[in-house]
């Protein structure tokens, strides 16, 4: 474990942590955006075929939905 009796390691530290989440949630967030687009352009056609186009694009969609909802989840398992 660190020993923080420096301000200036504390600090340093701290910055680094912010850091660290802000790459991880934007990257996180850009995953999430690609997985949307790729939703309403792609996936329909391509893993929903034999759908009515509305439903495979609400399908799509729910698949999106479901991997946002169980974000949660997945932090307090792992």
């Amino acid at each position: 474990m660190a020993d923080y009796s420096n301000p200036a390691e504390m600090a340093k530290s701290r910055r680094r942590a912010v850091i660290a989440s802000y790459l991880g949630t934007t990257l996180e967030y850009y995953d999430f955006l690609l997985y949307g687009v790729a939703a309403a352009l792609v996936f329909p056609h391509i893993f929903f075929v034999n759908m009515d186009p509305m439903l495979a694009t609400m399908s799509a969609f729910a698949t999106l939905a479901a991997g946002y909802f169980a974000r949660p989840l997945g932090a307090v398992v792992f």
